[in-house]
């Protein structure tokens, strides 16, 4: 018996030794997680941050061209009274002449030319010399320069 308590106790405490390893292991990546957690609640805080700030651009943009559209409204209806019970003078009527039509712009295909295009003739091209004949060339014309002086 005493034999197989020992046996019981040596598995017993090699368990223990494996339990205790996991511990490490599953405390150590808990401390990983709360550690990326505390950086992920800080880059939410960041972005809702800036999501406020954009939310409250948003509302002075909105609140200041619902103003401008209230300002011009009001503009408009005062200047339509205004022109409303104001008598049309006949002078101002011969000053500025009711406007005309603009007559849209000439097409471009009465700007074309009637003419016929001059035609196409092949100029004459000179035969091409090889390099050994150039140089033969340069040496007789070289020669020929001397003999002259």
């Amino acid at each position: 018996m005493p034999g197989e308590m020992m046996e019981r106790l040596a598995v017993l405490e090699t368990g223990v030794v494996e339990c205790a390893g996991w511990v490490e292991a599953v405390t150590e990546n808990r401390n990983k997680m709360e550690d990326k957690l505390a950086e992920m609640q800080l880059k939410l805080d960041m972005l809702a941050s800036i999501s406020n700030k954009m939310v409250d651009e948003i509302a002075s943009i909105t609140n200041n061209e619902m103003n401008r559209n209230t300002m011009n409204h009001i503009v408009k209806n005062v200047v339509g009274e205004a022109m409303n019970t104001m008598k049309p003078v006949p002078s101002v009527r011969r000053i500025f002449p009711p406007p005309r039509q603009i007559s849209p712009p000439p097409s471009y295909t009465r700007k074309v030319s009637t003419k016929p295009l001059p035609s196409i003739r092949r100029l004459p091209t000179l035969p091409l010399l090889s390099v050994a004949t150039a140089r033969q060339q340069e040496v007789e014309t070289v020669k020929k320069s001397q003999n002259l002086r």
